[in-house]
């Protein structure tokens, strides 16, 4: 019996009960040979039914049969697509699910990011407090407390010392009490040889021996006493204390003037504490209303005391906030910043490295990181790591790295800045860096002062003469020494003002301001540069002015670099004339601004540029170097004076100051740059 008789057979042992048995098979023939084998054997005789429907009767009939093919098939077409349903939906939610996991990764590292940058600003924030601040306090506080120390020890020395001294005075006193006494007795016994000499004072015939004996002895026997009494070393001690007392009074100056020198310390300590406190608080609060607008920020002093501590306040429109737990972990980021900023600011280094600050801000804020660098750093350099538009945006340079086939590039690009502005010192200065043509055009690398605001001139008054060449560099003169800015005051006939001055090397122009109301001359080593309300011609101390502004207000002229000497000194001099030679208020000031342009010291081709009208005078100089921007007015380089005047008589202008660019921006009416 072949392998499928047996398992037929055993099958039909275990379905003996039911009379009937099915065969299924892949093969069909091998399937029919075992069910004629099976129904047709003696042993089994049962009836055998196929899969296929065919059925086998132990008396030999068989009947044909067929297979149902649509129900099962569609049956597992439906069963087939439930299961895609299924497994399309299992897998949305499995991509569902892994987005969120990656968003939630996204946030985990963002959360570690911005707290990783808070744990870092407070751990430099408290670096820098122990660093700068408390050190020096602590340094102030060791020296006050020793200096204590000391004066308290010889305090107690000194009151040791003076017990002692009272106690060698009260010595003294005894001692030349005994002293005395024994003068006494030498002046006795001086006196013993007079004794016996008749008329004499001591002529004792007439006086009783035996009492003269008896007090004798007594007086004897009294100096004995006295005598084991006497200290025969006061004299010595009596010196010692002397000396001791003078050494404390010596030490008791040293004293007074360390306890001196300690009161000095604490003012000194208290001074600087508040000038530290008074800018980091103003710049604290002026960076973080730069990075968040409509937000303020400030330190108060704990009870009114700097010493006892600080507290950081906040407010957001206006509404102070209670506590700083209120604010989000990017607002705290940022006031941390702010403040770590603050403090780097009070003494700025030449450079700083930034990694990532903006790395858990939003793009606003990273632009306003970037705004606030340009505007309170303009002195520092910035190397900024940043994956933000927002910060690219306010860089000079931007360094974009990438890794691309297993190599790493860098490229360089310029940044995108249109135009920088700072105020000089005296509101004369105001353009830094602009963009023309994709190109970044720095200028005004560095802006002196070879005549400062309010300076030292040498003053001259005279209704009648004035010596020649006064004006002049090489004018020898031993005139009054005139501080500028200070009260006006009164003064009779023309004023003649005096001011050498040198650090003109590889200078663009020079601007000149004057501060004025009737008339005025101005020399630059002996040559006129500038006159007004004052007639043509020459000019003597008792020529009056012309006319007149109704106030004090400031007069400018812009000079080329070649009127100055580079190799010897150069003289600004300068006549006022008042409209009488009476007594006149006269009231005067004045500065000298030198441009060095960063393009290769070639003055030809910078222009400059002023915000406001000008009026034109035309000295007959003849560079044409010089741009005028009257507005909307345009002057081209053939037609441009080599001095431009400016003024104004009325309320001085918000943005008074010099403007520079290069030549090659004015390929039109510069409109554009207003």
């Amino acid at each position: 019996m072949g392998e499928r008789e047996k398992v037929a057979v055993m099958v039909m042992g275990k379905m003996r009960d039911t009379g009937r048995m099915v065969v299924k098979d892949s093969k069909t023939g091998e399937s029919l040979e075992v069910v004629r084998k099976v129904t047709f054997n003696p042993a089994i005789h049962a009836r055998t039914v196929t899969v296929e429907g065919d059925v086998f009767e132990p008396s030999g009939i068989v009947e044909g049969g067929s297979r149902r093919r649509g129900a099962p098939v569609l049956s597992l077409l439906s069963k087939a697509n439930k299961v895609r349903g299924e497994l399309d939906a299992k897998e949305r939610e499995l991509d569902a699910s892994s987005r969120e996991l990656s968003e939630m990764r996204k946030r985990t590292e963002k959360y570690r990011s911005a707290k990783s940058a808070l744990e870092l600003a407070l751990h430099n924030l408290e670096v820098l407090e122990k660093a700068e601040v408390k050190e020096e306090y602590e340094k102030v506080k060791r020296e006050a407390s020793e200096k204590k120390k000391e004066a308290r020890r010889q305090s107690e020395e000194l009151r040791g010392l003076e017990k002692a001294l009272e106690a060698c005075a009260s010595k003294r006193v005894r001692v030349e009490g005994v002293l005395k006494q024994n003068g006494v007795k030498k002046a006795r016994s001086d006196e013993e040889s007079e004794v016996g000499k008749e008329g004499g004072d001591y002529d004792f015939k007439h006086v009783k021996m035996e009492e003269v004996h008896s007090r004798v002895v007594a007086l004897e026997e009294e100096q004995e006493q006295l005598g084991r009494r006497l200290n025969k070393k006061v004299l010595g001690m009596m010196e010692k204390a002397e000396s001791e007392y003078e050494e404390l009074l010596k030490k008791r100056e040293i004293i007074e003037k360390d306890k001196s020198q300690i009161e000095e310390l604490d003012v000194k300590k208290k001074e600087t504490l508040a000038t530290t406190y008074a800018k980091v608080n103003r710049d604290f609060g002026s960076i973080f209303s730069t990075l968040l607008p409509d937000a303020s920020a400030r330190l108060e002093p704990s009870n009114g005391n700097v010493l006892e501590g600080l507290e950081v306040r906040v407010a957001f429109g206006g509404k102070e906030k209670e506590s700083l737990s209120e604010l989000s972990g990017g607002q705290r980021s940022l006031l941390a910043l702010s403040l770590v900023l603050s403090l780097l600011l009070f003494k700025p280094a030449p450079m700083y490295i930034l990694d990532e600050v903006d790395a858990a801000l939003d793009l606003s804020h990273t632009q306003n990181i970037g705004r606030m660098l340009r505007k309170h750093f303009g002195q520092s350099q910035f190397i900024v790591v940043s994956l933000k538009e927002g910060m690219f945006t306010n860089a000079n340079v931007l360094f974009r790295t990438k890794f691309v086939d297993g190599v790493s590039t860098v490229t360089r690009t310029v940044g995108q800045v249109e135009e920088e502005e700072e105020e000089g010192p005296y509101g004369n200065v105001v353009l830094k860096t602009m963009m023309i043509e994709n190109r970044e055009e720095s200028f005004t690398l560095s802006f002196d002062y070879p005549i400062p605001m309010n300076g030292e001139w040498k003053l001259y008054s005279s209704a009648i003469t004035v010596a020649e060449g006064w004006n002049t560099a090489s004018f020898s003169d031993n005139w009054e020494t005139a501080t500028l800015g200070t009260d006006a005051h009164s003064a009779t006939g023309t004023q003649y003002f005096r001011k050498t001055f040198t650090g003109v090397d590889n200078m663009a122009a020079y601007e000149m301001r004057f501060n004025y109301r009737y008339g005025i001359i101005a020399y630059v080593n002996g040559k006129e540069v500038f006159r007004d309300n004052m007639d043509s011609g020459a000019a003597t101390p008792s020529t009056p002015s012309s006319g007149a502004y109704d106030s004090t207000v400031y007069h400018g002229i812009i000079l080329p670099a070649s009127l100055m000497s580079s190799s010897t000194p150069n003289l600004l001099a300068v006549e006022l004339h008042f409209p009488t030679l009476n007594e006149t208020v006269v009231d005067f000031n004045a500065f000298v601004a030198s441009v060095a342009s960063s393009i290769a010291g070639d003055s030809s081709n910078l222009c400059f540029v002023y915000p406001y009208p000008v009026t034109i005078d035309a000295t007959g100089l003849s560079s044409a170097n010089l741009f005028d921007y009257k507005r909307t007015s345009y002057y081209s380089a053939t037609t441009l004076p080599s001095v431009i005047t400016f003024g104004f008589t009325g309320p001085r202008p918000t943005l008074n100051g010099l403007r520079v660019f290069t030549a090659s921006a004015y390929t039109s009416s510069p409109t554009s740059f207003q």
